[in-house]
């Protein structure tokens, strides 16, 4: 999702088509360009040598300058629809 959303293009034509359905059906918006905002750290659990690199890596000083960070735990498909939901709303 993150290489559509980045506009890479290393992802398949169908791909691109698929993800982007499924961010317009559930509302996604893009972001207003501000040059301030929250970064929303998805994680499905928070134990393990990987969670706390990404962590880490998005509290250096460099990545707080334009974004805020949160932290959210995602473990299932109904916990990201949720979060989902939550992050159309705003």
């Amino acid at each position: 999702m993150s290489k559509v959303l980045n506009g890479r293009t290393d992802v398949a034509a169908d791909t691109r088509d698929r993800v982007g359905q499924m961010l317009r059906s559930n509302g996604y918006r893009v972001a207003s360009g501000l040059p301030f905002g929250v970064a929303d750290l998805l994680i499905g659990s928070l134990h393990g040598p990987w969670a706390e690199e990404l962590i880490r890596a998005r509290s250096r000083p460099r990545a707080r300058l334009t974004r805020a960070s949160s932290v959210t735990t995602v473990e299932s498909d109904a916990d990201f629809g949720h979060w989902l939901d939550r992050a159309a709303e705003a």
